[in-house]
């Protein structure tokens, strides 16, 4: 499937970056896929019947809200995770849920968000990529409770960005995402 062309075409942001970076992607039950592109700050959604298209888009003026991940909870609700733009300040990022078509709550006080999980249960877990001074300090896997609260999982990762879930339960984490020869999984034991 081809992104570029359609930010190139309809710049769903109004950033004249022309760029596609295609970060997190989630199936829903009919076969479409939702596509997180940050290049173009914008969800598309692509279906073997109707093609690639817009579903939602975030102008970068103001907090310039760059989406990196996607999931489709066990309701049927859409999570989106975002990690903002430069200089991606400690607790300016966030995660929005939407259902049938309407932002229904937002969960904010994240920082720079990389990954999105969202389980059987409903339990939200979010990758924070770290906070940038001069260089970016460690990341963490944290919990969202329904209410807002931000729980720490596990701390001191370099550059995380994935998340995945096992059928044991066990949560899997991409780290060392920005250097050559640094990524890796680690998994996280759920009790």
């Amino acid at each position: 499937v081809d992104l570029l062309s359609l930010e190139l075409e309809q710049d769903p942001d109004g950033n004249p970056n022309q760029q596609s970076n295609a970060t997190d992607f989630d199936v829903l039950d009919d076969g479409s896929v939702l596509i997180a592109n940050a290049g173009c700050n914008c969800l598309m959604a692509w279906s073997a019947a109707d093609g690639l298209s817009i579903a939602a888009a975030w102008d970068f003026d103001g907090d310039n809200p760059v989406p990196t991940s996607v999931e489709v909870g066990p309701d049927g609700d859409i999570y989106v995770g975002f990690l903002t733009g430069f200089p991606w300040p400690a607790e300016g990022s966030r995660i929005e849920r939407w259902s049938g078509g309407e932002l229904v709550q937002t969960y904010s006080g994240l920082t720079a968000i990389t990954g999105l999980l969202v389980t059987d249960d409903g339990t939200i877990y979010a990758t924070e990529f770290g906070v940038f001074e001069q260089g970016w300090s460690p990341g963490r896997v944290v919990m969202v409770g329904e209410d807002g609260t931000i729980t720490p999982v596990l701390a001191g990762l370099t550059t995380p960005f994935g998340l995945a879930q096992a059928p044991d339960g066990t949560i899997a984490v991409a780290v060392g995402s920005t250097g050559a020869d640094d990524g890796m999984i680690i998994t996280v034991p759920m009790s």
